[in-house]
């Protein structure tokens, strides 16, 4: 195993209340409604401008940011991985190297990995294929630029605003005031200046190459939604490629070694002892485990609306399937433990509570108890090929350099082979349309990354806003 060194992490976090995000224990305030101005929560349109102009700038420490440290960053990027684990209560697997050309070697044609590692203020971009690095790019870099952006984003797509009726809410607090004023900047110019720092330099034009791009993203970045951010030509990134969001650059290369010697790179996980095979991918499903609307009255904590439209959308995904949809008071916690380690898909349309500052706190509600992060990766899940999680904010968490520690990144360690996640929540029937294709789509022999972006497309027909149809992402080391 390799050691760890002593370096200066960020935990920073998403101030995101689409559904519920919270530090952990914290009530929210009657009195915390963010302004357009005085404290600066929002961007404004010359802030805007200001990081369109970021690419034209050289930022202090790019020396340290260019093919030739690539390597290095490589090497870093595993050690804040490591520490990321560690917050998770895990011990690492990373027992290997990677360089480059390992790297190169591992990636299927057509196919990009679109890996960001910052070096101090500047925030280094690669795009690598079967061939080595094919494009580069840095931008000056600071978090929570980022995530004002982010926050930005979500007020001007009323993501907030419109869900407030469908979010659980603290028993011990007051309700939240949300500020319903329109925001000066249009979500569309806030999208475009978030794609100036993730496509910096030649790597928008490059993008086009490729019809598949496995992102490895770097601190509050995972929480991005890539699908619609402007790529080459201004369209939809969603448009021309599937998006997979790696956990990790080691889980990538390891799950890509796998295919041809899978005894030398047996996964290893937590609830799994001694490790296990990886499947191929290429298995039907045959069992699914389906979960809706559970019965909420019970949590010890929160208030949280029934969720009809889960319910409704659980019975279409189970028939798809030939199953019965586990709802209301038998959606409870004891059944979900029952059935999961045996079977092949794993789909929640119920509510989730997402935690700042202790990300393995995150948990999904379910009648007479929780399932929460800390659990999820130690239960052997090595069964199960794609866990769909149609829950608030299961993209979301804790936020530091090696990563969000995430609901999503607990079903993958507890041995789970993709993970359909959400960034916010969604009103019922577009969320019902989307996750309702997809999965039609899994039956009929699609992959993950194919299956959501073509579901996509088609449900961005009918419901043409960008919090309708860019909220789930694909969360996976896999691809076929």
């Amino acid at each position: 195993m390799r050691g760890l060194r002593k370096w200066v992490w960020l935990a920073a976090s998403v101030a995101l209340t689409a559904c519920t995000q919270m530090d952990a224990g914290a009530a929210r305030s009657a009195a915390s409604v963010d302004q357009d101005t005085g404290n600066g929560a929002i961007a404004t349109m010359k802030e805007l401008r200001a990081v369109d102009r970021l690419s034209e700038t050289t930022p202090y420490g790019a020396e340290a940011c260019s093919n030739s440290s690539l390597p290095m960053s490589i090497d870093a990027h595993g050690r804040l991985y490591e520490r990321l684990l560690e917050e998770r209560g895990l011990q690492s697997n990373i027992e290997f190297e990677i360089s480059p050309l390992k790297l190169a070697e591992s990636i299927p044609e057509r196919t990009a990995v679109l890996f960001y590692y910052s070096a101090g203020q500047t925030l280094c971009v690669w795009l690598i294929d079967s061939s080595g690095p094919s494009g580069f790019g840095h931008v000056p870099y600071d978090a929570a630029r980022v995530e004002k952006l982010l926050k930005t984003f979500y007020r001007a797509e009323r993501i907030e605003a419109d869900q407030l009726s469908r979010t659980p809410q603290r028993r011990d607090a007051s309700l939240p005031v949300i500020d319903r004023r329109p925001v000066s900047v249009p979500a569309r110019n806030v999208l475009k200046s978030i794609s100036r720092i993730t496509f910096p330099g030649e790597v928008q034009q490059k993008l086009a190459n490729y019809e598949r791009l496995v992102i490895v993203p770097y601190g509050p970045l995972g929480t991005i939604p890539f699908a619609a951010l402007p790529g080459p030509a201004g369209r939809a990134l969603i448009e021309q490629s599937e998006i997979i969001i790696a956990p990790s650059l080691y889980d990538f290369y390891a799950a890509r070694q796998a295919i041809t010697d899978p005894f030398k790179w047996k996964l290893k996980s937590p609830g799994c002892h001694g490790g296990f095979d990886p499947d191929n991918g290429s298995t039907p499903i045959r069992s699914a485990l389906v979960i809706g609307d559970p019965d909420f009255s019970f949590d010890p904590d929160f208030n949280m609306p029934e969720l009809p439209g889960a319910r409704d959308e659980a019975h279409a995904v189970a028939a798809l399937f030939g199953q019965t949809a586990l709802v209301g008071l038998d959606a409870t916690l004891e059944a979900v433990l029952e059935a999961a380690p045996r079977s092949d898909l794993l789909y929640f349309a119920t509510h989730g509570i997402s935690y700042q500052e202790q990300g393995v706190n995150s948990f999904i509600a379910l009648t007479r108890g929780r399932w929460a992060g800390k659990d999820v990766q130690n239960v052997c899940l090595r069964h199960v090929k794609l866990a769909v999680l149609s829950a608030c904010q299961t993209g979301m968490g804790q936020t530091v350099e090696g990563g969000t520690i995430t609901l999503a990144r607990a079903f993958q360690k507890a041995g789970v082979r993709t993970v359909a996640m959400s960034l916010w929540n969604v009103e019922d029937e577009a969320t019902r349309t989307l996750m309702t294709d997809f999965s039609a789509r899994i039956r009929d022999g699609a992959t993950p990354g194919a299956a959501m972006r073509e579901a996509t497309l088609e449900t961005r027909k009918q419901f043409p806003l960008v919090r309708q149809w860019a909220s789930f992402a694909v969360f996976s080391s896999h691809i076929e």
